[in-house]
């Protein structure tokens, strides 16, 4: 073998670990674990604690609504307590769970009913414009039935009348409730 022919020396040099190393790769590891582990359970907390909101604030919205809608089916029975009429003699009533309510007025010859006073009283404690009250008593017998409607914080109330000498107002109230009260879900 010639100089020329001598097999090339292994240029392979070792690489010596260098001190700490190996440590540093262990911190970035349990760094990254910690990051994940935490960052994810502070997530978990964020969704969960967003979740428990949202579900109590439909809970209060359930709770308002529903407290607004019997309210608003109690509106007839109450006004009528308010003024002292009573459902004697079938000069008042109320029905269909509390969405309908019939007045009835005394007149000439039929003296039981109602006084306009009383009519005026419940027209009232509805919070219903002075107006309706107003053309109720202008209401002559010519006119046939008349009617109006108001709004209420848990509805609509409509009302129709008629009116004669001799037979009195005869009033019927009917209320629609709003639409964000007839879907309350049941308890």
């Amino acid at each position: 073998m010639s100089d020329t022919d001598t097999p090339p020396q292994s240029t392979n040099v070792e690489t010596k670990a260098q001190p700490g190393h190996g440590r540093k790769r262990l911190y970035v590891i349990i760094a990254v674990v910690a990051v994940v582990f935490f960052g994810g359970g502070i997530g978990v907390y964020v969704a969960t604690s967003a979740a428990a909101t949202a579900a109590e604030e439909r809970a209060n919205d359930i709770a308002a609504r529903t407290a607004l809608r019997e309210k608003g089916l109690a509106a007839f029975e109450k006004s009528l307590d308010l003024c002292s009429v009573s459902d004697v003699d079938d000069w008042s009533s109320v029905t269909d769970g509390g969405q309908t309510m019939e007045l009835n007025g005394a007149g000439e010859y039929v003296f039981s009913g109602l006084p306009f006073q009383k009519v005026e009283c419940v027209l009232r404690m509805l919070d219903a414009p002075t107006r309706v009250a107003t053309l109720m008593g202008q209401t002559r017998a010519l006119d046939g039935r008349q009617s109006d409607e108001w709004e209420t914080s848990y509805g609509t109330i409509d009302v129709s009348w008629t009116y004669h000498p001799d037979d009195g107002l005869d009033a019927l109230l009917a209320l629609e409730l709003k639409d964000k009260l007839q879907d309350i879900p049941a308890k």
